[in-house]
């Protein structure tokens, strides 16, 4: 599943195991006519510990506040919980409107005691609990980032780096002059390859920040940012069919410290041959299987340059590679 598309259920898996430390059931009538004001909660199915069912069985009532307690972890743990919004309303009741900065302190607590996961549970039921907590999505955003950069698993790392992307965007459209947002949504965009939408987040990062320290980072990383920016605008131009264009803005890039991004040679190719000038997009795709062997869309193009030329043998030949390898069935 595209971790970009699954939204609040990105992290749910790697949260979820904590819900089987849970015994779902229903309170006693009697508690409903003592508190009237909690009918609400009356179908629906309460989260109780183990230890918690042992003071039932011994006839003992368990602190309501305890029971706000279950709920927050299982909303923390998947806040598309069927019950979500009853669980919200009964921790209100019982915790009042600051429910949601007590989570964000006690995932500050839970960070300092070493306790991740149960921190991001905090941060996410707060987060349930009040979607547009501007400090909330900030420090969910950042614990997110820590989270990916610690990481080598793959699927793991997009996960998260699509939530924390999520967390800072949110936070831009909500608190506009918010300036940290923008630094961290600069990083992002970058690791995107959206250089120029990196470098437009920047400026207006640095048109907010007052933090010396970052504005001059920034600042570096705007100057190594010049080359990439073309490049881009460079690769739009061919996307957008401008050839010509495309090719003056790009080919003065390869032989320079950008000679090894193959995504560079990718776009000349596609220029060079839409331009009929097909013996330097050969080369250029050649260059793109040399920096990228699995490019198969280099390898689909070289197959209809052979073709175009008559060499039916190459072009069979990078034509079944690129099948091959969309298949899973490299053996090349």
């Amino acid at each position: 599943m595209d971790p970009n598309t699954e939204k609040k259920n990105r992290i749910t898996p790697y949260l979820r195991k904590y819900l089987d430390s849970f015994v779902f059931d229903s309170l006693n009538p009697a508690v409903f006519q003592r508190n009237p004001e909690l009918a609400f909660m009356k179908d629906c199915p309460i989260p109780f510990r183990r230890e918690d069912l042992e003071l039932v069985l011994k006839g003992r009532e368990i602190n309501p506040r305890q029971l706000a307690e279950n709920m927050i972890w299982v909303i923390g743990c998947d806040p598309d919980f069927p019950y979500t919004e009853s669980y919200c309303a009964w921790i209100r009741h019982h915790y009042g409107t600051r429910a949601g900065e007590m989570l964000l302190e006690q995932s500050d607590h839970e960070v300092e005691k070493g306790n991740g996961e149960s921190a991001m549970v905090c941060l996410r039921a707060a987060l349930v609990l009040d979607p547009e907590n501007r400090q909330g999505l900030y420090n969910y955003g950042l614990f997110c980032t820590q989270c990916y950069q610690s990481s080598e698993d793959e699927e793991y790392v997009g996960r998260f780096k699509a939530e924390s992307l999520e967390s800072f965007e949110k936070l831009s459209e909500l608190d506009p002059g918010f300036a940290p947002a923008y630094y961290y949504l600069g990083y992002h965009y970058i690791n995107m390859g959206l250089y120029t939408k990196a470098g437009l987040t920047w400026k207006r990062f640095l048109d907010l920040s007052d933090n010396e320290e970052e504005i001059e980072e920034i600042r570096e990383r705007m100057d190594q940012l010049l080359g990439p920016m073309e490049i881009e605008r460079g690769c739009n131009a061919i996307l957008t069919n401008r050839w010509q264009e495309g090719l003056q803005t790009l080919e003065p890039f390869v032989d320079g410290e950008f000679g090894k991004w193959w995504p560079l040679h990718y776009y000349i190719g596609i220029g060079s041959s839409r331009l009929g000038q097909t013996e330097k997009a050969e080369e250029s795709f050649k260059k793109v299987l040399s920096l990228n062997p699995s490019h198969t869309d280099s390898m689909e193009e070289l197959a209809a340059i052979y073709e175009f030329r008559g060499d039916s043998e190459n072009a069979m030949k990078y034509r079944r590679k690129a099948e091959m390898l969309m298949k899973g069935e490299d053996q090349f």
